[in-house]
C-alpha cells in the first residue's frame, strides 16, 4: 500500500480550495469550478468540477454523488466495493485503448486507490493518473496529466496536491453509514468504476488524453 505523507503548501501560485465540509485542498490559483450531472441508466449523479492547470500539468479534482454508501475508515467491508470499482474503471478505461496500473493508498487516513493510465503498452507514455476515495454517498476523484511530456513535473505537481488533501474525519463519522447499511458489493462498485470514466471525459478534465489517445492509434 502507498502512503502520502503531509506538509502545508507553501506555493503562493496555489491556493486553499473547501471542496465541501468533508475535503478540503489546495489548487492553483487559476482553477475554475461548475455543476453538472449525468444520466446512466435512467438515474442521475450529480457532479461538482474543479479544475486548473500549471506550467507542467492539468489538475482538478470532480466530486459525485452514487449510490454507494461506504465507511471509509471501515476498511474491511469496503474492500470488496473497492475492487470492483477498481475493475469497472480499468475495464471502462481499457474500452478507451488505455493500458491501467492500479495500486492501493492511504491519505490522510482515508484508503483509496491511485490508477495509472498509459496510451502504449509499454507504459512510457503517461495519458493520466486518477486518484479516487469513496466516502460515505460521495466519491473524490483527484485527477493529473503532464502537458505535453512533462511527467515528472506533473507527479510533483499531484503529490502536491494530494500532501494539501484534509479529509475532516468528524464530518465523516457525522454522515457514516450504519453497518447494516454499508455498501460491499464488487458489482455496486463495478457499475461506480464504469460510471466514472465517462464523468471524467465529459466534465472536461481529460479532453487531451482523448486526443493522445486518438493520435496513438
Amino acid at each position: 500500500m502507498c502512503s502520502f505523507y503531509f506538509s502545508p503548501c507553501q506555493d503562493r501560485d496555489w491556493q486553499q480550495i473547501r471542496i465541501d465540509s468533508i475535503l478540503t485542498v489546495s489548487l492553483p490559483r487559476n482553477v475554475t469550478s461548475f455543476d453538472t450531472a449525468f444520466l446512466k441508466n435512467g438515474k442521475s449523479f450529480n457532479t461538482r468540477v474543479f479544475k486548473a492547470s500549471t506550467e507542467y500539468s492539468h489538475i482538478g479534482v470532480t466530486v459525485t454523488q452514487t449510490d454507494l454508501n461506504v465507511n471509509p475508515y471501515d476498511y474491511a467491508s469496503t474492500r470488496e466495493t473497492y475492487e470492483g470499482v477498481k475493475y469497472g474503471l480499468s475495464k471502462n478505461a481499457t474500452s478507451q485503448g488505455f493500458y491501467v496500473d492500479i495500486k492501493d493508498t492511504l491519505v490522510n487516513t482515508v484508503k483509496g486507490f491511485v490508477a495509472s493510465f498509459y496510451a502504449d503498452s509499454s507504459r512510457r507514455t503517461l495519458s493520466r493518473v486518477v486518484c479516487l476515495f469513496c466516502v460515505n454517498t460521495l466519491t473524490y476523484s483527484v485527477v493529473a496529466a503532464p502537458a505535453e511530456d512533462k511527467v515528472a513535473e506533473c507527479r510533483t505537481d499531484l503529490m502536491k496536491l494530494l500532501r494539501s488533501i484534509r479529509f475532516s474525519k468528524k464530518q465523516i463519522l457525522k454522515n457514516a453509514p450504519a453497518a447494516d447499511s454499508l455498501s460491499s458489493s464488487f458489482s455496486e462498485g463495478q457499475k461506480l468504476g464504469e460510471l466514472l470514466g465517462p464523468i471524467l471525459l465529459v466534465a472536461g478534465l481529460v479532453i487531451f488524453f482523448v486526443y493522445k489517445s486518438r493520435k496513438r492509434k
